[in-house]
């Protein structure tokens, strides 16, 4: 039996929190970004997942 493959996410919706931090991106924001970069932004809390509303930990 053929696998079936799952398409591959190169993107991620991230909405930025942080004000003087990410400077070059607008607080309130949403940017599709690469899954790395999503996660740290997460990391460092200047971003936060659009869907959940409040910060990703």
């Amino acid at each position: 039996m053929a696998k079936e493959k799952k398409p591959v996410k190169l993107t991620e919706t991230v909405k930025i929190v942080a004000t003087e931090k990410a400077k070059h991106m607008v607080p309130g924001q949403e940017y599709e970004v690469h899954p790395t970069q999503a996660e740290l932004l997460k990391k460092k809390g200047w971003a936060e997942d659009p869907k959940k509303g409040k910060k990703a930990e």
